[in-house]
């Protein structure tokens, strides 16, 4: 019986074995495909093209008076997550179903014409390419679709207000008041289902919104609206400010100034221009970029109360600063966070765009793109649906691609491979859909908003529509290797076990977060 038992176990090991070898061979395949993926994917950016047939141009109902889009984003599932919302500075919140835009000629490139109001019957408009419907009387400056199948929007204005909006009913749902200023950026909290939403805006305030709790009256007695359930207040102040901005506000401003400035024009002044949620950290990790004091913030919204005044941040950075790359902070435009949240986007005024771990955002950025053009607080960034490549917008009426690759060193500093040109004014806003990534979405100051479209898309349409416009192609770029890259010149060589600058020698933030309980008192050693 002895042997029997020993030749058992002996299969039982071998099995084991097999098994385990098996797992490490799938995962050392699936890095392979990801790899010839990215590659495939590059190759078919290169052939990127668009067409004056394929761009929408947005005017005022008064006269033929162009307006500009301020924003754009697509879906995460309707129209197989290919629904294009763009949002402009009269108020309108237009929809496009890119795949009957894309397949379906002739159409009206005037957003004009579909415009909800004018039909009487749902019946009219169901089967449109595109719907534009009056949401606010003011700017709107950002656009978020809520829920796991996108049954919402949610649109932030100029009017001090986030309205939502039904995509079944184009319906007005929801108001939520609470800013002192322009609302800037809307986004949704991850795993939320469109329930939780969280803002910023000019007031330099940050609000978290719960679109369940009951609507109370205004102030006029006539609308009802949801008031925020959390706040964070003047998050990049000078009070929340480091040493070296303390130092470059005091150069900037005089006492007279100061004393003679409105204190709600004083509040304004410190505006928050972009937010993010940590998708891998259940919400709670929550990113803010400032537009004077040049940084990007980290906090845990899980440490706020109603009645908390000031909460202190885990961490903080200054782009390009900390890099030794300017003598003074630079405004940030926009931050993006890629879908598995494994870096972080930064893009500054400087006409940098730098990446960071989200977990070490106070060791520095770990690549640094340059090439593009960037001093306005318009322009904003986005991630490919794999996270290894960036579209940023630009100052020069162009839109810049770049490949991150699988080498993202700390002396690293990347130049774009591929251009963009088709616009004639500030490229503000870059989209990138999800679920088809041979399309992106490009808007710019000419107020058109420009659709981007690979070989295989172009060859999926070639049978039902015939460009009538001369194409407009991607151009690749080439840098000549004498090109001196300004990479930071790094005085402290940080090592992952270093104890002074992990807690408790950790991986991650997130993990650490995870093993503090939010009411716990002890004291953050990474600040």
């Amino acid at each position: 019986m002895l042997p029997k038992k020993r030749e058992k176990m002996g299969r039982r090991t071998s099995n084991i074995i097999d098994r385990l070898l098996s797992r490490e061979l799938a995962i050392l395949e699936e890095a392979t495909i990801q790899k010839y993926a990215s590659s495939s994917l590059r190759n078919s950016l290169e052939n990127l093209q668009t067409s004056p047939n394929h761009c929408l141009h947005f005017y005022t109902d008064a006269a033929d008076i162009l307006i500009p889009v301020f924003s754009t984003k697509f879906s995460k599932r309707a129209c197989n997550g290919q629904a294009l919302a763009c949002v402009d500075e009269e108020g309108y919140l237009t929809v496009v179903d890119t795949r009957k835009w894309l397949h379906t000629i002739p159409r009206e490139t005037d957003t004009r014409a579909y415009r909800l109001d004018e039909w009487r019957e749902p019946a009219a408009w169901k089967n449109k390419a595109a719907l534009s419907t009056l949401v606010h009387q003011n700017a709107i400056f950002d656009v978020c679709w809520l829920g796991t199948t996108d049954q919402q929007i949610a649109t932030a204005s100029g009017d001090q207000t986030i309205r939502i909006t039904d995509t079944t009913t184009w319906d007005h749902v929801n108001s939520l008041i609470g800013h002192r200023g322009s609302v800037k950026v809307v986004r949704e909290l991850p795993l939320s289902d469109g329930k939780i939403l969280g803002s910023a805006g000019r007031d330099g305030n940050v609000m978290l919104w719960d679109t369940r709790c009951p609507a109370k009256s205004t102030f006029l007695g006539q609308n009802y609206a949801i008031s925020p359930v959390l706040s964070l207040q003047q998050v990049h102040s000078p009070s929340y400010a480091s040493p070296l901005q303390d130092r470059v506000t005091k150069r900037r401003r005089t006492s007279s100034a100061l004393d003679m400035r409105p204190q709600n024009e004083a509040s304004t002044s410190y505006g928050v221009t972009g937010m993010a949620f940590h998708p891998q950290s259940d919400g709670h990790l929550l990113f803010t970029s400032g537009a004077v004091d040049g940084s990007v913030k980290l906090w845990d919204i899980r440490k706020i109360s109603s009645t908390s005044k000031e909460v202190e941040f885990l961490a903080v950075c200054h782009p390009g600063c900390d890099e030794e790359l300017t003598s003074r902070p630079h405004g940030i435009s926009s931050i993006q966070m890629d879908s598995n949240g494994r870096y972080l986007l930064a893009c500054s005024t400087d006409s940098r765009v730098y990446l960071y771990d989200p977990s070490r955002i106070e060791w520095g950025a770990c690549t640094i793109l340059t090439g593009g053009q960037n001093m306005s607080f318009y322009v904003k960034c986005d991630f490919s649906p794999d996270g290894n490549f960036v579209v940023t917008g630009s100052c020069n009426s162009k839109a810049y691609i770049w490949y991150l690759g699988q080498n993202r060193s700390t002396e690293s500093c990347l130049y774009p491979f591929l251009e963009l040109e088709g616009h004639q004014g500030e490229v503000s806003d870059v989209a990138w859909c999800r679920t088809e990534p041979e399309l992106i979405a490009t808007s710019g100051d000419d107020c058109m908003v420009s659709l981007w479209q690979g070989p295989r898309l172009r060859q999926m349409m070639k049978t039902s529509s015939c460009v009538t416009n001369s194409p407009i192609n991607a151009t690749r770029l080439y840098w000549a290797d004498s090109v001196k890259v300004d990479t930071p010149s790094r005085k402290r060589q940080r090592r992952e076990g270093d104890d002074s600058r992990t807690p408790l020698q950790l991986k991650s933030i997130t993990e650490y977060f995870n093993r503090v309980s939010p009411c716990s008192s002890e004291t953050k050693e990474y600040k």
